[in-house]
């Protein structure tokens, strides 16, 4: 089984500088936070809520390790659901 490895830093480009990367990982944070709270918003009502959810984890992986760290989990816990929805078998009806 070849599982992702979880990365360990994200490599800030050196050329920027510190108050634009900060004000950029502030813009990152408030769009990930606020897909999220999108996200479970829509869990009671009829939408995506839990897509949404993950789609705000993926916004703020782009920038934060402890995100993409989730996000390599979730994607191994999806494969292995998928990996177990393939495999099942239906018991035989009587």
């Amino acid at each position: 089984m070849d599982e992702p490895q979880i990365p360990s830093a994200p490599q800030p480009p050196s050329q920027v500088s510190w108050p634009f990367r900060w004000a950029w990982q502030v813009f990152v944070a408030l769009a990930g936070i606020v897909t999220i709270i999108v996200g479970v918003i829509l869990l009671p009502l009829p939408g995506p809520g839990s897509v949404v959810i993950v789609a705000g984890i993926g916004i703020l992986a782009t920038e934060f390790i402890w995100a993409k760290q989730l996000m390599t989990r979730i994607r191994i816990w999806v494969k292995q659901q998928l990996r177990r929805w393939k495999n099942w078998k239906k018991p035989d009806a009587k």
